[in-house]
C-alpha cells in the first residue's frame, strides 16, 4: 500500500524574534498541511503557538509568533493527526526568542531639520522584521537593509518643531509589541549658519584651502562643500 511522504520543515524565516512576539515567520518544506483546517492551531514555535495567517498548498504556511514567558530557543513544530494520531513535523532550525535592551546611543545631538544618523547599540535589538525607533514621540527612523551586527541598529532623525528641543527617553518598539527605552536626552540645535567664507577667489587649477565661518556646525555628522 503506498503511502504518502513523511512531511518535512527545510527552512524557517526568520529566525529570531521579541519575547513580546508578534514576529511573522515563514516556514517552508515539502508535504506540509493542506487546508486552514489542518493549519489552524497546528503550528508551534519554540513550544509556543504561532497564529496563522496563511499558507500554500504542501509547501509554505506562514504564522505570528505568540508571546513568551522569557528568552528561549526551540524547534518550529507542525502538528498533524493522521487516523487518529498526532504526527509532528519539527525543523532542524531553531527559532530563538530574544530578550532586547539598548545600552546606548550616539551622537546626543543633531540639528532641528533631522537627518542625524543616530547609532544604536544594545543586546539583541536587531531582531524580528519590524523595528521602529522614537525620540520621545518623534519618530527615528530605522535604516533598511538593517545591519547584520544583532547589537547594532542605525536610525535617522526627524526634524524637531523648534530648536533647542531636548529630548529625554529614547526607545524602541519591536513588532509592535515589545517596547524598550533608555533615558538619554537627546539635543536639537539650530541648524548650521554660514557667516563668511574666504579668500572668494582661487587659481584656475584649484587647490586653494577655504575657510567656512559660522555656528551651530557641531552638529553636522559629515561635512561637504562644493564652489
Amino acid at each position: 500500500q503506498d503511502q504518502c511522504p513523511a512531511p518535512k520543515i527545510t527552512k524557517v524565516e526568520p529566525r529570531t524574534g521579541p519575547i513580546g512576539g508578534g514576529t511573522v515567520i515563514t516556514i517552508f518544506g515539502r508535504d506540509l498541511l493542506r487546508t486552514v483546517d489542518d493549519v489552524a492551531n497546528a503550528t508551534y514555535v519554540a513550544g509556543i503557538p504561532c497564529t496563522y495567517i496563511s499558507h500554500e498548498i504542501s509547501t509554505k504556511v506562514t504564522c505570528r509568533t505568540g508571546r513568551a514567558p522569557r528568552a528561549q530557543i526551540g524547534a518550529v513544530g507542525i502538528r498533524k493527526h493522521v487516523n487518529g494520531f498526532e504526527q509532528w513535523t519539527v525543523s532542524e532550525n531553531v527559532f530563538e526568542y530574544k530578550d532586547p535592551q539598548i545600552t546606548s546611543i550616539f551622537p546626543l545631538l543633531g540639528p532641528q531639520s533631522g537627518g542625524t544618523r543616530v547609532t544604536i547599540m544594545g543586546d539583541n535589538i536587531n531582531i524580528g522584521n519590524t523595528i521602529e525607533a522614537y525620540l520621545d514621540r518623534l519618530a527615528c527612523n530605522v535604516e533598511s537593509p538593517r545591519s547584520p551586527d544583532p547589537s547594532v541598529v542605525h536610525c535617522i532623525t526627524s526634524p524637531s518643531r523648534q530648536p533647542g528641543h531636548m529630548t529625554n527617553v529614547f526607545m524602541m518598539s519591536f513588532e509592535g509589541g515589545t517596547n524598550r527605552t533608555i533615558l538619554k536626552q537627546f539635543f536639537y540645535t539650530d541648524g548650521p549658519i554660514v557667516t563668511s567664507i574666504y579668500p572668494l577667489k582661487s587659481f584656475l587649477g584649484g587647490g586653494r584651502t577655504i575657510t567656512v565661518v559660522g555656528k551651530y556646525f557641531i552638529s553636522i555628522q559629515e561635512p561637504k562643500m562644493f564652489v
